[in-house]
């Protein structure tokens, strides 16, 4: 085996170990989500049978409206400050270091 086809090899098992990585997480994130849905319809079917539809609704207007304010403040942040900084991170492969900064 030539010293060009070892280096080869060897650089690609950081590769391919980051590739399992991202799918790994990619997977557990994907299983937290459908749980997570899934528990949220089972809470909105079981108040459906607990109240009547007057309680219900101002439920769900109570709900939904912390809900969405949380989602558009801390999503928007989320999306439009760490994940930038931290792609950019891993382009440079200082990922320790972008870590610390989030």
């Amino acid at each position: 085996m030539s010293s060009s086809e070892l280096k080869r090899r060897t650089d690609q098992k950081p590769a391919a170990k980051a590739a399992k990585s991202i799918t790994f997480s990619t997977i557990i994130m994907i299983i937290g989500l459908i749980l997570s849905k899934g528990s949220g319809f089972l809470r909105t079917v079981i108040l459906s049978h607990k109240f009547e539809e007057t309680y219900r609704e101002a439920f769900t207007a109570a709900f939904l409206i912390p809900d969405f304010v949380f989602a558009l403040l801390v999503g928007g942040s989320i999306q439009s400050a760490i994940t930038p900084t931290l792609s950019k991170a891993i382009e440079q492969k200082t990922q320790k270091k972008a870590w610390k900064g989030v």
